[in-house]
């Protein structure tokens, strides 16, 4: 018996010169099957980065209505509600990235805005009061963003 005789195939009815096209139709397939994967893929992420897209153009939409809306007040109060235009819109922007990418770290961000979008708003508050009354009402407003802060550091290290 020579060599050639002794080795079985796994197939002994397909000779193997079909064998051998049949290889490059299959990793054909497979190409296209992985293609279409990653189409399919890519076109999800496209919509949501158009959604996240639509989603920022309505937030600055609405901050810009804010600030025409604190055009009507005059003095302090016009501060004020500047102040929380603005930190509406930093919340929001942040919340929308954790949306977006949603982990420990934007979620600390969202936190982070918060605080700082009260501490703003308190800070304006103040100025409403005398020079001693105002810096009292001032440390009262670091103390508790110092304190929102470090729970969010706190919430951002237990997970």
């Amino acid at each position: 018996m020579s060599a050639t005789s002794t080795r079985r195939s796994a197939r002994p009815d397909v000779k193997p010169t079909e064998r051998q096209r049949a290889k490059p139709a299959l990793a054909l397939l497979s190409a296209a099957g992985i293609a279409a994967l990653c189409w399919t893929a890519t076109a999800g992420a496209d919509m949501r980065r158009a959604e996240f897209q639509s989603e920022m153009q309505r937030i600055d939409n609405e901050f810009d209505a804010a600030k025409a809306r604190c055009d009507s007040y005059g003095g302090n109060a016009h501060d004020i509600c500047l102040a929380e235009a603005r930190g509406n819109l930093q919340v929001a922007k942040a919340e929308l990235e954790e949306r977006k990418t949603p982990s420990t770290r934007t979620r600390y961000k969202v936190l982070v805005a918060r605080a700082e979008a009260n501490f703003d708003v308190a800070a304006e508050e103040c100025d409403e009061g005398t020079s001693a009354a105002k810096d009292a009402c001032v440390e009262q407003a670091r103390e508790a963003l110092a304190r929102d802060k470090a729970a969010a550091r706190k919430r951002q290290n237990n997970r």
